[in-house]
């Protein structure tokens, strides 16, 4: 859900700013700021995704 969201935000962001800024700008900017934040959240995904899956906890 959350990966849909970031995807669907990024389209809409991609699509605004081809109206002001050329394609090089905007993947730059992307990678600046889009892309560390993405492979944060995936990063912090793959590291909890145990936890989800964990029916009992230990004492």
């Amino acid at each position: 859900m959350l990966k849909n969201d970031l995807l669907s935000i990024i389209q809409l962001l991609n699509n605004n700013l081809s109206d002001l800024y050329s394609l090089d700008v905007i993947d730059e900017w992307f990678d600046l700021y889009l892309s560390p934040i993405l492979g944060r959240i995936n990063t912090t995904l793959i590291e909890f995704s145990p936890v989800r899956n964990q029916k009992t906890w230990p004492r």
